[in-house]
This record gives structure tokens, C-alpha cells and sequence, in this order.
């Protein structure tokens, strides 16, 4: 199992890496590659708000009701 969340970060990582070089190599205006910066950044802050809905109190070692990581989840989206 700790091996799927190894693999399952590594692949977001790559994603992202991508989607950032593809949008900096575009040959778009700057104003207009921020623009789609913002919106992917955007996007994925909505993703990871419903990554935190759907996970939250989950996990088998709560602390003050959240979990460390629910907690940096919460710090980073809000």
C-alpha cells in the first residue's frame, strides 16, 4: 500500500512538471500563459479541496480530530 502513494505522488509530480513546461514552451503571449497559470493553479486547488472532503477522517491516527496531513492540506488550500 505505501508503495501506491510512492507511485501516485511521483505520477503528480511528473503531471505537473509537464503542464508547467508545456505551458511555458507555448508560444502564447506572456499575458495569456499567466492567464493559463492561474487557471491550472486554480483547478488545482478545487482538486485538492475535493481530495481533502473526500479523504478527511480517514486516516487511523486522528490528531485534535485531523490528521497532520489534513491539517497541512487545510494550511495550503486556504
Amino acid at each position: 500500500m505505501k508503495n501506491y502513494g510512492k507511485i501516485l505522488i511521483a505520477l503528480g509530480c511528473g503531471a505537473l512538471i509537464g503542464a508547467a513546461a508545456g505551458i511555458l514552451f507555448a508560444p502564447d503571449k506572456g499575458s495569456v500563459t499567466r492567464k493559463k497559470i492561474v487557471d491550472k493553479a486554480n483547478d488545482l486547488s478545487g482538486e485538492l479541496k475535493k481530495m481533502k472532503d473526500k479523504y478527511a477522517g480517514k486516516s487511523k491516527v486522528p490528531h485534535n480530530g485531523r490528521t497532520g496531513v489534513e491539517n497541512e492540506i487545510n494550511e495550503y488550500v486556504s
